[in-house]
């Protein structure tokens, strides 16, 4: 069980890196599929961001882009762990 769980977080970062690179390598097919990514780390530095400053710090944006990836990392792992559970399952039955 605990080699399932390895798998499916290093795939899970490797499907992250992956949307990660189309993202940014093709913006203009990608960011309608990716945007929604990077809504978490977006309101994160509005939200860090003091009304009297109009640019955020460097921090703030590398902060909002770490949160990004953290929560992109994580969708991604849950996909494939649902996937190979939804596989292992049909292996099962058949």
């Amino acid at each position: 069980m605990k080699s399932r769980a390895s798998v499916t977080v290093l795939l899970g970062l490797v499907v992250a890196v992956l949307v990660w690179v189309f993202a940014f390598r093709s913006a203009s097919w990608a960011a309608p599929i990716t945007e929604p990514l990077f809504i978490p780390g977006t309101l994160l530095v509005l939200a860090l961001t003091p009304a009297r400053n109009h640019a955020p710090d460097l921090s703030v944006i590398i902060l909002g882009y770490a949160v990004d990836f953290i929560f992109t990392w994580a969708g991604m792992a849950f996909v494939v762990g649902l996937v190979m559970r939804l596989i292992s399952k049909r292996r099962v039955c058949a």
